[in-house]
This record gives structure tokens, C-alpha cells and sequence, in this order.
């Protein structure tokens, strides 16, 4: 590595530094802040998500090991009786789930035709929803540890080709990145 590289990295590293004594500092006297700081995060990422994909609908559910379940952090779009089903979701379960275990992106283009969700009662609280297409993006950090998911939903069937998913998963994979350095903070 070049100095002029090495020195950048240096100073970027030194930065990163300077944030988390920042933010550990403020989390002293404020212990709801880091909450707060990861839930506008969070939103953002949730929007960037919706506007990547064009979806109306989305969430992002955060991995709980205790409990081996995704729970819905930030959402957009739905409605209470969504929120209280998908709440909790066990590792293996709906297209979120199944992501989750299988450690790669699952895209239903049309989830009445989808195996996943067949004689499922999500299948009905997804029509209820109004959703009939969803994709969800494992979180996955550096290390390999799974953070959660990024669900994107559609009011009609898709056809959904891999390209398209690509800034996704650039979004996807920062988001895990920022969520892996935070839990050092």
C-alpha cells in the first residue's frame, strides 16, 4: 500500500475512533440514545431500500438470538395486523425467515403461486396487506454473524430479474457493515 493510501485509511480509522468515544460519551448521559441513533439509521436504510427497489411497502427486522427470530425494527406502509404477525418470525419462516436460514436473498414474485407461503396464514395476511410480491436481503456482517433482514414489498406480481438487486445488496451489505461496527460502540 502506497503511503498516501496507507495515510487515508489511517485518518479514516482515527475518525471512526474520535465517533465511537463521541457516541459512547453521549450514551453515558443519554442511555436511550443509541436506540434512537440505530432507529434513524435504520429508517434511512428502509427508505433507500423503498426507493432502490421502487417497492411501496418494506421493513427491517433484526435478528434475536435468544429467541433464534426476526423482530421488525422500522417499517413503511403497513398496518397494525402485519405488524403484529410479522413481529416475530422464526428463522426459516416466509420469505424473510427463509432468508435468514439460507443466508441468501429469497424473491417471491408472486406469492400466491409461492410454495414458501402455500396453505400458510401469512398468505392471508399478506393479501390482507395488499402485498403480492416481497424480497427480503439477508444482513449479514463481515464476520459472517446474521443482523437481520431488509424486506421490500409490492402490491402485484413481479417479475423480478437478480440484476435489478444489485444496490440492494451494496445497501444490504453497508447497512450490516454499520450495524456490526455499532454493536462495538
Amino acid at each position: 500500500m502506497r503511503t498516501g493510501a496507507r495515510d487515508a485509511v489511517n485518518t479514516e480509522r482515527n475518525r471512526w475512533c474520535e465517533i465511537k468515544a463521541g457516541l459512547r460519551l453521549i450514551a453515558e448521559y443519554d442511555p436511550d440514545f443509541l436506540k434512537r441513533y440505530q432507529r434513524s439509521m435504520l429508517t434511512k436504510v428502509m427508505n433507500s431500500a423503498l426507493q432502490i427497489s421502487g417497492a411501496p411497502m418494506g421493513n427491517i427486522q433484526l435478528f434475536d438470538s435468544r429467541s433464534n427470530s426476526l423482530r421488525i425494527e422500522v417499517e413503511h406502509g403497513f398496518q397494525d395486523s402485519f405488524l403484529q404477525f410479522f413481529d416475530s418470525v422464526q428463522c426459516g419462516e416466509a420469505a424473510c425467515g427463509t432468508a435468514l436460514k439460507k443466508r441468501i436473498r429469497v424473491a417471491v414474485g408472486d406469492v400466491k403461486r409461492s410454495p414458501l407461503f402455500r396453505d400458510t396464514a401469512a398468505l392471508e395476511v399478506l393479501l390482507d396487506a395488499g402485498v403480492h410480491a416481497v424480497q427480503s436481503t439477508p444482513l449479514i456482517g463481515r464476520s459472517g454473524t446474521l443482523l437481520g433482514v431488509i424486506s421490500t414489498h409490492w402490491c402485484s406480481p413481479s417479475q423480478m430479474n437478480g440484476s435489478d438487486f444489485l444496490p440492494l445488496d451494496v445497501l444490504a451489505q453497508h447497512t450490516a457493515n454499520w450495524m456490526e461496527e455499532r454493536a462495538s460502540v
